[in-house]
């Protein structure tokens, strides 16, 4: 994405993950709110498939703020969700890592930017067997998509 704020060791962890998979699969990173310095944007998403809009993936939520839930705050499960790798459908094309051997057999992404077409590659990759994960501790900072416009 060309309007973000990348978080460099967020690169070197997504191709850490990336490494170590038994298997290729396409790493993300989380959105941290530009606007707001506290706060997790999103963790990870899903498609619903039944109206087609996007939802918090299991085990994600919305909008953490880590000036009320602190990373290691034990009390909270809300941070305790902070930790895990995040199964989703896709990663938004602010921080996504397609392997090569993907981008090989499925093609590349549409030659356009607009939305969706983030939503589109994830789950053309499920189609065909591959994983989308968002990583946590990988993030970059972007105005949330609700503050734009």
């Amino acid at each position: 994405d060309d309007d973000i704020r990348i978080e460099p060791d967020s690169i070197l962890r997504a191709l850490a993950m990336n490494r170590f998979a038994k298997e290729p699969m396409l790493v993300g990173g989380q959105m941290l709110n530009l606007q707001e310095p506290s706060h997790l944007h999103i963790m990870g998403e899903m498609v619903d498939r039944s109206n087609f809009m996007w939802s918090a993936a299991p085990n994600a939520e919305y909008d953490h703020d880590f000036s009320k839930h602190a990373l290691d705050d034990t009390d909270s499960d809300r941070s305790k969700l902070l930790h895990r790798r995040i199964d989703v459908d896709f990663n938004g094309w602010w921080m996504c890592m397609i392997p090569r051997q993907v981008a090989e057999e499925l093609g590349q992404p549409l030659p356009l930017f607009i939305k969706w077409d983030d939503v589109e590659y994830g789950l053309r990759a499920a189609e065909h067997g591959y994983r989308t994960v968002t990583l946590p501790g990988a993030a970059i900072w972007h105005m949330a998509w609700s503050d734009k416009d």
